[in-house]
């Protein structure tokens, strides 16, 4: 079962680190290219500050944060927060590009929460907007 050690949260919040730096490049990238007006720009930022912060926070309290009953590996949820990070930095639609920052977070969150049917629903919901970008 995943993070049911201090060692695997600290290894997805590794993960999620790396989707805050995909997220900050591709909203850089949008705000350059006149995808997104300033006020949707910040708006983005705002949220991977806080996304950083929880992770900060996942670091910082690993040992408090790990979860029991979690229905699935450790490399699924590794693995679709890789895929996360890879589409956030390519993902051509706004919207969908949007949705997909949304639903990272609140998958980080659930984790932070510790609660393992929100994990898995947030999971899930990740793995959707994956197989919906092209």
């Amino acid at each position: 079962m995943a993070l049911s050690t201090a060692q695997e949260i600290i290894e997805i919040a590794d993960k999620f680190a790396e989707c805050a730096d995909s997220m900050q490049e591709r909203t850089l990238m949008a705000l350059n290219n006149d995808e997104i007006a300033r006020d949707q720009a910040s708006a983005l930022f705002q949220d991977q500050l806080l996304f950083r912060t929880h992770i900060n926070k996942m670091y910082i309290q690993s040992g408090n944060l790990v979860v029991e009953g979690v229905q699935a590996a450790q490399s699924e949820l590794s693995g679709v927060v890789d895929q996360a990070k890879d589409k956030l930095k390519r993902v051509n639609q706004i919207a969908k590009y949007v949705d997909l920052v949304s639903d990272v977070i609140v998958f980080a969150s659930s984790i932070y929460a510790r609660k393992p049917d929100l994990i898995i629903s947030s999971f899930n919901e990740v793995k959707n907007d994956l197989d919906n970008i092209d």
